[in-house]
């Protein structure tokens, strides 16, 4: 049976297993730290157990549950308490599981990937080998940087014709 206790600071009601009792955890709201007394302590009118001296108790980094019963346990980097199902820590932006830390990744670098180098536009402004290019990269798995390759490839020839007609 989970024992019940009140956090200090926040007034949380929070439920800790019976493996954390005689020890402290961090409130998973606020991050103060939350003495959970022995079992077999009293419980007060209120219906939680009273509060004792949080520096008397060892902690081990056992889970903590608020009152939506979701299991907790601390942060490997930062040690905040964190839902035990968390992919990602909600403090320090930590991701431990390899597939969303690849999607991240992989959303990070389109942004980037999009964008036409000074090589690119160099080697558009020569009409057939900037789109010969543009359909290679949009091959190779950059569809948006592709297109952007062939539609300057294709625009650059209108654009020669203007300076020229313009200095000659």
């Amino acid at each position: 049976m989970p024992i019940s206790v009140k956090c200090c600071d926040c007034g949380k009601a929070l439920k800790a297993p019976e493996a954390l009792a005689g020890k402290k955890a961090k409130c998973p709201d606020c991050g103060a730290v939350v003495a959970v007394p022995n079992a077999s302590e009293d419980v007060e009118a209120n219906g939680f157990r009273r509060e004792t001296n949080a520096d008397e108790f060892e902690d081990d980094g056992a889970a903590v549950t608020s009152d939506e019963n979701i299991p907790r346990q601390p942060c490997p980097m930062c040690g905040e308490l964190i839902a035990t199902a968390a992919v990602k820590c909600r403090f320090c932006g930590e991701t431990f599981s390899s597939s969303v830390r690849n999607r991240e990744r992989q959303r990070a670098g389109t942004a980037v990937d999009n964008q036409l180098t000074g090589a690119d536009i160099a080697v558009c402004v020569c009409f057939p080998i900037g789109c010969i290019v543009g359909i290679v990269v949009m091959i190779t798995g950059q569809p948006v940087r592709g297109l952007k390759m062939i539609g300057l490839a294709l625009v650059m020839p209108f654009l020669w014709g203007a300076i020229a007609a313009h200095f000659g």
